[in-house]
């Protein structure tokens, strides 16, 4: 403390320099924790936002397509066999990516398909550009899903170092008010410097 009246009185009630050293280092520590998990936080939200428009890109795309298939179905009564995944996706992700794989699965193995998808401006390297975007989709769920956890991690410790923190501080506090209870002008002057700190 800087004020030398004070840090006598509070050295002489244990808080010598290697106790006000802790605190310190216990403030310097949560602050470290703190700054780590808010960074977190920032990747975290650029990682759901990569993920939420390399899903809404795959979407278009399909919708795009699906629209194709149908248009060809209404030509040609033997083109039936991915329409039954033509349809609304499930909101639940695991399925949604599921039915989507399965989709251009029956797609790029259908060659009577793809020669129709030829027609509507749609060929082997616009397939192979889905494959990739499907590839990024899942990437960026995966690194999402990561960095949930460790969020979660992070979050765990930050809230760890807080309480120690509050609990050293509360320490401290009741301290000074117990042994300072008999010098009031010196534990009014302890507070006024406490509270500037704050």
């Amino acid at each position: 403390m800087k004020k030398p009246e004070i840090s006598a009185a509070m050295h002489r009630l244990g808080y010598n320099n290697e106790k006000m050293a802790e605190g310190l280092a216990l403030l310097e520590s949560t602050a470290q924790c703190f700054d780590t998990y808010d960074l977190h936080e920032k990747n975290k939200q650029d990682a759901l936002h990569k993920f939420e428009n390399t899903s809404d890109l795959m979407m278009s795309i399909y919708q795009i397509h699906c629209k194709k298939i149908k248009a060809i179905a209404l030509q040609n009564s033997t083109v039936v066999t991915p329409l039954e995944f033509a349809t609304i996706l499930p909101n639940n992700y695991a399925k949604w990516i599921r039915k989507i794989k399965t989709f251009y699965f029956v797609i790029s193995t259908d060659p009577l398909i793809k020669n129709h998808l030829w027609l509507y401006n749609t060929g082997e390297a616009d397939l192979e550009e889905v494959e990739r975007i499907i590839f990024r989709v899942e990437n960026a769920q995966e690194n999402y899903c990561y960095a949930l956890k460790e969020e979660q991690k992070l979050a765990d410790k930050k809230n760890k170092a807080f309480l120690k923190l509050n609990q050293w501080m509360h320490q401290f506090s009741t301290t000074a008010q117990r042994g300072l209870a008999e010098q009031p002008a010196l534990l009014e002057l302890f507070f006024e410097s406490f509270q500037q700190k704050k």
